[in-house]
Parts: structure tokens; sequence; C-alpha cells
């Protein structure tokens, strides 16, 4: 299967010592399955592929930017969400990527009345399916967002959430798969996203999102298997 990444992440908001999120991405399905042809392409600098046609399978991934901003390679990048759900290709994202995909397709993002999710937090798997296998009831992840996906597109379901973030996994005709937490991001990521938001975010927050991090760790290899079991369930 070949998997295309599309970067939404711009290289200046990388921080020192870390990879790109697509480079993580390329990582962590290499330990796991690596039957799976990954390539990257950088949307942030208006590089996508030149249809649909090129991947099986495509994954958009995390971003500082919101889906309503302004920036320039936004619209293109929600365009080619259409062209591929349209030729029945596979879609994947993560935080923005799960964001867009939704908007994109016909849902609602904004910021969320509950403000950051941030560090460590547990959410219930609500609906199962073949390809949530190992089977859990309730999984662990790292969430940094404050805009989340309040309306779903039209056919997709939820398959887990908590009371802060509703709609954490949803899935549509098994074809796109949405997951608002990081399944690419480790501990030292988040506590330098964790200090660089400090400014921005309510102190209170900000400890709790350290302390969240000493608590437990993530569920990142379970829901990866997933995503992959996904990505290959052809049914």
């Amino acid at each position: 299967m070949k998997l295309a990444i599309l970067n939404a992440l711009p290289a200046p908001y990388i921080f020192e010592g870390e990879l790109s999120d697509g480079e993580k991405f390329v990582r962590l399905f290499g330990a796991i399955d690596p039957t799976l042809e990954c390539h990257l392409y950088d949307a942030t600098a208006g590089e996508l592929p030149g249809t649909p046609a090129v991947a099986d399978a495509f994954l958009i991934t995390g971003s500082p930017a919101g889906v309503y901003d302004g920036e320039p390679w936004i619209a293109p990048l929600a365009e080619f969400v259409r062209q591929a759900y349209a030729g029945q290709k596979k879609l994947v994202g993560i935080c923005f990527g799960h964001q867009l995909l939704a908007q994109a397709l016909g849902g609602w993002v904004e910021k969320s009345e509950n403000g950051w999710v941030l560090g460590l937090r547990s959410f219930e798997i609500q609906n199962h399916a073949g390809w949530l296998t190992p089977a859990a009831s309730r999984c662990s992840l790292y969430f940094v967002n404050q805009d989340q996906v309040v309306t779903l597109p039209p056919g997709a379901t939820v398959i887990g959430g908590n009371d802060f973030c509703p709609v954490t996994i949803y899935a549509l005709k098994n074809q796109v798969l949405g997951i608002q937490a990081h399944i690419e991001q480790s501990r030292r990521f988040m506590r330098l996203v964790i200090d660089y938001l400090e400014p921005r975010a309510p102190a209170a927050l900000w400890a709790e999102a350290y302390r969240s991090l000493e608590q437990g760790v993530p569920d990142d290899g379970l829901v990866a298997r997933w995503l992959i079991n996904f990505l290959k369930d052809d049914r």
C-alpha cells in the first residue's frame, strides 16, 4: 500500500532536535508495518500530489493553523481532500488533519467552549469496528488542541470521545478516519509544546497538562495499529 503523508506543520514550528511530523509518521508506521510505502509532501509549501491516483491513501498531519484560517495552502488541501474522497481513496487525519477532513466533507470545526485540551487524556471507545483490533474499551493519547469538530460530516460516526473532546475519533464509510489526538508525538515533544504554550494557556491548565505526562503512557502503538488496520481494511 502506498501512503502519501501531507505535512501541515510549517518548518518554523518544528522544535530543535525534533523530526517533522511527516518523518515521525514514517518512523512510527515503519516499526509496525514495514510493507507500508510512505511518501512525504509539504502541503504548507503548496506541495500536493498532482492527482489522487499517486497513492492508495492519504494522511494529513497536525498543524498550528486552524482549518478556518486564511493560510494560502489550506483551501487547495481541502479541495484535494474532496477529490481524493470522490476517487474512493482512504483518508486519515490527525489533529488539524482530523478537523480538515471533517470541514472539507461537510462537517464543522470551531474553537471549543472547553478551551485547550492539553496533555495525556483518556477517552472511551463508543462504537466498535473490525479494524479496532486488538480491542480496547478505553485509551489514552496526547492532546494539543483548542479547535474541535463540533458537527460531523454526513454519514460519519463517532468511534471514541470524552467530555472534553466528544469527537476524538470518527469514521466515515470505512474510507475516512479522523483522530483528534496525537499518536506520533513523544513525551519530550509534549514537554516542549506545553512549555511553548505556557504564556498562552491558564496557569492551572499548564500545570495539569505537565502532571498528566507523569501519570501514564499513551496508547499510541495500539491506535497506530488501528490506523493501519483501517487503511488495509477493504470491506
